[in-house]
């Protein structure tokens, strides 16, 4: 049987924290839809885990990040509104 007493609780690494993401909605907020932006990126920081912010956070808006391009150094994508999921495409 387990030790269910010394059980412990553990906080997955990678997961996206609250405070993270509010940071994250409020830098889209300043922005409207259309707008491409150039982000530089810290020291140490991959295109790929700032994307999943992004991409998380603009989903809470109501948006979309399209990713253009990107160096080691800048990540560059364009945001828009995230179309609505009941029309009908012709």
């Amino acid at each position: 049987m387990p030790k269910f007493e010394s059980a412990e609780v553990v906080v997955a690494t990678g997961s996206i924290s609250e405070i993270e993401l509010a940071q994250y909605r409020l830098f889209l907020s300043k922005y409207s839809d259309g707008s491409r932006i150039n982000l530089p990126l810290a020291e140490g920081e991959t295109s790929r885990v700032v994307m999943r912010y992004l991409n998380a956070s603009a989903e809470i808006l109501g948006r979309k990040i399209h990713r253009i391009s990107s160096s080691e150094t800048v990540l560059t994508f364009r945001l828009v509104k995230e179309r609505d999921k009941t029309r009908k495409s012709k």
